[in-house]
């Protein structure tokens, strides 16, 4: 009775800890449609008590007016803790997605009080659907946070507005503000006029931390200040696509709005520092990094230090303008189309004694001249965009033989890769040839490759080595079929194909116990055959090696070797026949193996990786469950198997590894035999004593038939309480 009454006062106790988080469960049904779920919303924010959680399930919720928040409140995704990862961006839904409806006129949030926390939301104003535009969110809020959230798809305005002095009722800028961990994106139309939108607007802030945010394409500024005395402004990543319509004014700028708009200009005790921003290829980007505002107006900014930014691909890429008693250093300029570091003449009271790049300022005033307004890079420019990654093919191959590759590429773009919108990997060098069988790579039917996070694409596919010796291009590309090729193609690989590969080897078959038991020592065998030109020898240092991973010595032993009369000729296979040593520590071990010439090379198909499971048991046991498997026979010339017994050695090597692997097929076949050293018990005469690896041999013998579920019981109570279970 003591121990029930304490496990439902433990019940109640956990319940109680999670009372205070509320999940807005009356919103489920809306997930999916179109509907107004605005003052579903509404209500449940209202209900949820100040200071309390309230989370979102998560799916998908059409707004047609703004939700407000006007009291402390988390608010969330279920089942989302602020250390976890950002939500995902694109098709793989795992956050609470808040999407403007098409009719809606009115930004999707609203925020007036203090210690509001947004954490893991999607915010998605709609413009290439919505008539009406605006922003997204409206902050007036001290002490808050948003944090893990995707802010994207403003039609005008801002994706966020950390609002203005004189809209807020604190009598000054807000303070303790936290942004981290976002991504705000696609915000706006630079192509279309009054509909650019900024992707972060502070208005002015005190002691405030903007950190680990990343930005793509907002198209006036990715990131702007009119104000922030002590802040944290450090680790944001800004970048560009080659899009016109993704352009901006400026990628980050600190500066200070007129009167009218009561910002302060002051970032006295600010560190503005780490920030990196890509404008990419096209220069997308008026300024990149933009102390001042001269190109609008002038007015008054000063104070913080500036330093270890890294402006890339910027039109004007530093420039200070109207700013004084500022600390700039260090800050890294590359590829830009203009000038890479500009001060303005009224600008003044600039510490640059820190830096250490030698930086050199052009002196110029921007006054009214505002960058990047027309387009004049590649206006058609599409918003297509891949590039190369990684491969991994042979660069030996031998004619005729499959083999497996690998291409990664990257979407750069602002598009979604998918099978339906035909976007393929194809063949260059030639473009379109079939010089390795397929020209075409396409992806399932199921697969989203997004712009940003599940961005990078693994295409693993079989090529055919062309049927006559010689070099030949292996070069591919990323294609919308129908609509164009786009961005980096892989690096060229000139594939030399071969008659036949001076080593080479096949794996045949292997037989190695699947279930063994710590420390005990077991038969192998394994079968490579010759396909290469070089006959196998152990004078040159030809052997058996362990893999996955290589050179392991989990078996006792990494390298099992020939005899000294031995000499395996092309053509021929090899039987090794070894010692293996199961580990010490219980658990699941890969076996697999590969043939090394040491010294000089790995090559030829790696052995079927067998994954076998080690136990602990107090009694020798000699059941065993063999694992064999076998590859299909490739034609070749006669050949014959030389079968010897070695054992295992621990030969140290240094090797250079090539990839010479061939695709076969592989067969797998399973057979169990068990060994008992005594009768079970039930309607068996008992043991003196049942050990662990009988109840496993009784379990595999109640899988197979054989015994029955009764017999199996009584075999589990015997180990399991032997005093209990005495012999008859």
């Amino acid at each position: 009775m003591k121990v029930k009454a304490f496990f439902l006062v433990f019940c109640i106790t956990l319940a109680s800890a999670y009372s205070s988080a509320s999940v807005c469960t009356s919103l489920l049904p809306y997930n999916g449609t179109t509907n107004d779920a605005s003052d579903v919303i509404q209500g449940c924010i209202n209900n949820e008590p100040s200071g309390g959680t309230l989370e979102l399930p998560a799916g998908k919720y059409y707004l047609g007016k703004s939700v407000w928040i006007a009291k402390p409140l988390t608010f969330k995704t279920a089942g989302k803790e602020v250390s976890m990862p950002r939500c995902v961006f694109g098709h793989l839904h795992d956050c609470a997605e808040l999407i403007a409806s098409q009719s809606s006129a009115e930004g999707l949030i609203g925020m007036h009080s203090a210690n509001i926390s947004v954490d893991h939301l999607i915010i998605n104003g709609n413009k290439a659907a919505r008539t009406n535009q605006a922003g997204n969110i409206y902050w007036n809020c001290s002490y808050c946070s948003i944090t893990n959230s995707i802010l994207e798809n403003a039609g005008a305005s801002s994706s966020l507005v950390v609002v203005p002095i004189s809209y807020t009722g604190f009598g000054g800028p807000l303070k303790k503000v936290v942004m981290s961990r976002n991504l705000v994106a696609y915000n706006g139309f630079h192509n279309v006029d009054m509909k650019w939108a900024d992707g972060i607007t502070v208005h002015d802030c005190d002691t405030c931390n903007f950190t680990d945010n990343e930005f793509v394409d907002n198209t006036d500024i990715d990131l702007v200040f009119g104000g922030c005395r002590n802040c944290i402004i450090r680790n944001n990543s800004i970048r560009h696509t080659n899009a016109w319509g993704g352009a901006c004014f400026a990628a980050f700028m600190i500066h200070n709005w007129p009167e009218s708009w009561k910002s302060s200009g002051v970032y006295t005790g600010a560190v503005i520092s780490d920030n990196r921003i890509d404008c990419g290829e096209k220069k997308r980007c008026g300024f990149g990094l933009y102390l001042g505002a001269d190109a609008w107006y002038v007015t008054d900014s000063y104070g913080g230090s500036v330093h270890d930014n890294t402006v890339i691909n910027a039109q004007q890429a530093v420039v200070l303008d109207d700013v004084h008693n500022m600390e700039v250093y260090n800050n890294h300029v590359n590829n830009y189309s203009g000038t890479g570091y500009i001060m303005g003449t009224r600008s003044y009271a600039i510490d640059t004694s820190k830096d250490t790049l030698g930086t050199v300022y052009s002196r110029q005033n921007w006054d009214g001249n505002i960058p990047n307004r027309a387009c004049t890079i590649d206006c058609s420019a599409s918003s297509n965009n891949a590039q190369y990654v990684s491969q991994n093919v042979p660069t030996v191959m031998v004619k005729g033989r499959k083999y497996n590759v690998s291409v990664s590429m990257r979407n750069r773009g602002s598009t979604t890769w998918t099978a339906a919108g035909n976007y393929r990997l194809g063949s260059q060098n030639l473009q379109d040839n079939t010089i390795w069988g397929p020209h075409r790579v396409s992806l399932a039917s199921n697969e989203y490759i997004e712009p940003i996070d599940l961005d990078v694409k693994t295409f693993i596919f079989e090529v055919t080595a062309p049927a006559s010796a010689g070099s030949y291009n292996f070069q591919w590309g990323m294609v919308q079929d129908y609509v164009e090729w786009f961005g980096e193609y892989t690096h060229n690989v000139a594939v030399q194909v071969v008659d036949a590969l001076p080593n080479d080897a096949q794996f045949i078959s292997q037989s190695v116990p699947s279930l063994m038991v710590s420390g005990q020592t077991y038969q192998a065998y394994l079968t490579m055959k010759n396909i290469g030109t070089n006959a196998w020898t152990e004078i040159n240092n030809f052997r058996l090696g362990s893999q996955n991973p290589q050179d392991n010595h989990q078996w006792n032993g990494g390298r099992v070797g020939l005899s000294s009369v031995e000499a395996i000729a092309p053509g021929a296979s090899k039987t090794f026949s070894y010692t293996v040593t199961a580990p010490v520590s219980p658990g699941n071990y890969n076996f697999q193996w590969r043939m090394v010439q040491d010294y000089v090379e790995w090559f030829g198909e790696n052995s079927s990786n067998i994954v076998v499971t080690v136990i602990t048991t107090s009694t020798t046991t000699t059941s065993t469950t063999t694992t064999t498997t076998t590859t299909s026979t490739t034609t070749s010339t006669s050949s014959s198997t030389t079968t010897t017994s070695t054992t295992t050695s621990s030969t140290s090597s240094s090797s250079t590894t090539t990839s010479t692997s061939i695709t076969s097929s592989t067969t797998a076949s399973s057979t169990t035999t068990t060994q008992t050293q005594c009768i079970m018990p039930g309607n068996y005469r008992p043991c003196d004593e049942v050990s662990l690896s009988e109840v496993v041999d009784g379990i595999y013998e109640w899988v197979g038939g054989i015994f029955g579920l009764g017999e199996v019981i009584d075999l589990i109570n015997s180990w399991a309480d032997p005093a209990s279970y005495l012999p008859e």
